[in-house]
């Protein structure tokens, strides 16, 4: 994702009463959704916006002319449509509790440069319209920037949560199974968890917002994927863990090494059990890769 700087100010709560404009007829509650529209499909269709809204379309225009005047969008006329060319000023931030549909939704789009519409609405198990409307939710409290364009969702900028996330061991579990497994579909990694779908869903959107992963859905074929899952793999041994070369350093390298230590099969054991197992299996005192562990798992869950 790249990071850019957005111009934000209270659009909702506009003073239109000094610009030599006529006067907006619409309700409140129809600019704030008319606003919001033409933020998120970058757009308007007139005839059929109006009749949807029962309004006039010479009040959408005047109001679209309001908001021309005070730079918070460019934008043109091409037969019965308004285009947003650009947007120059953004809903301020203004959080509140987020549900957990709205959360997995900004987790999904951080990492991801454009998704389907369907494809989103079907990880998540909602219909098409509910995601739109959260979508707009998003945007009207400046937690989302972007747009929807030939059925795909486009983000350019996704809100990322104050202060740090906490990985738990169940987190550690669910992401080690799936890069384990290569590119990951959902319903293994559920099988080989005993989590539910929703659950490795809320997980991993969880840490993409707090972008302590760089994962991506492939929604098509329900598949979990990690750019980077090949260079990860390779530093999950003990191997000559000593080395500089062969310790995990990015936070993928170091929840596989940490979730595969703590695994025994399907199971997910304490450090302390994996390592009792590999000194009898091996015959051989494993203590400095175990103090090795112990300062990832620190690192990991603090």
């Amino acid at each position: 994702m790249i990071k850019l700087s957005y111009e934000r100010e209270d659009v909702y709560n506009l003073n239109f009463t000094k610009l030599d404009l006529p006067e907006i007829t619409l309700s409140k509650a129809k600019q704030t959704h008319l606003l919001t529209h033409l933020l998120l499909y970058r757009g308007v269709i007139l005839s059929k916006y109006a009749e949807e809204h029962e309004i006039e379309i010479s009040s959408i225009k005047v109001f679209v002319q309001h908001l021309i005047q005070l730079l918070v969008i460019r934008g043109y006329y091409r037969k019965d449509k308004f285009n947003v060319s650009a947007v120059f000023k953004h809903p301020e931030i203004k959080l509140g509790r987020l549900s957990v549909v709205r959360k997995n939704i900004l987790g999904l789009l951080a990492y991801n440069k454009k998704i389907k519409k369907s494809g989103l609405s079907k990880i998540i198990e909602i219909s098409i319209e509910e995601m739109e409307e959260n979508l707009k939710f998003l945007i009207s409290k400046g937690l989302f920037i972007g747009r929807i364009k030939n059925n795909e969702i486009i983000p350019d900028w996704i809100w990322k949560p104050p202060g740090k996330a906490t990985i738990t061991t169940e987190d550690t579990f669910i992401v080690g199974i799936c890069m384990m497994l290569r590119n990951a579909e959902v319903s293994k990694v559920v099988k080989h968890t005993n989590f539910s779908k929703e659950e490795v869903i809320e997980r991993i959107a969880r840490l993409m917002l707090y972008r302590k992963l760089d994962a991506k859905f492939d929604i098509e074929s329900r598949l979990i994927g990690f750019p980077k899952v090949v260079e990860v793999i390779k530093k999950h041994s003990l191997y000559e863990i000593e080395k500089e070369k062969n310790q995990p350093l990015s936070v993928e390298e170091k929840i596989l090494f940490y979730a595969d230590k703590r695994v025994i099969g399907n199971k997910i054991v304490s450090l302390k059990e994996r390592f009792e197992d590999l000194n009898k299996r091996y015959n051989r005192d494993f203590g400095k890769e175990y103090e090795f562990v112990k300062k990832i798992e620190r690192e990991l869950l603090k």
